[in-house]
């Protein structure tokens, strides 16, 4: 099953990233799902692989339920080790923080805690991000 989510989740992304320019490229992935976030991971180490010349950032956005594996540190030092390139970064919901009783004193310092995911996600592209959300 979850190889089937990748596979799927691999083939929306090539679909959405089809036109190449050599303008900076940035991508925000976003999930509720703490299920999707190696996947996610996976994907974004994937996409800073293939575009090397024109990337600029990718964001990896948790909110909802995603976010109470934050509170693990094994599992937060899994996701941190399985990212491979310095384009990528994490990101985490306040709102679902505190619904989840997530201390931030307790997320890593790779974290960046934004107000509200939504509000954040729709900033970003805006701002000209490709956006995927799972």
């Amino acid at each position: 099953m979850k190889k089937f989510f990748l596979i799927a989740f691999l083939a929306v992304l090539s679909s959405i990233f089809t036109n190449v320019n050599a303008q900076e490229k940035n991508y925000v992935l976003s999930t509720g799902n703490p299920n999707y976030v190696p996947a996610i991971i996976g994907t974004a180490n994937t996409l800073a692989a293939n575009k090397k010349e024109n990337l600029g950032k990718i964001k990896i956005v948790l909110y909802g339920k995603a976010v109470q594996d934050l509170n693990k540190s094994s599992t937060t030092k899994l996701w941190l080790d399985k990212v491979t390139h310095k384009a990528i970064e994490f990101s985490a919901c306040a709102i679902a923080l505190k619904k989840f009783d997530v201390q931030k004193q307790h997320i890593p310092k790779e974290f960046e805690v934004v107000e509200d995911a939504f509000v954040y996600l729709l900033e970003l592209k805006e701002k000209g991000y490709y956006a995927l959300d799972l």
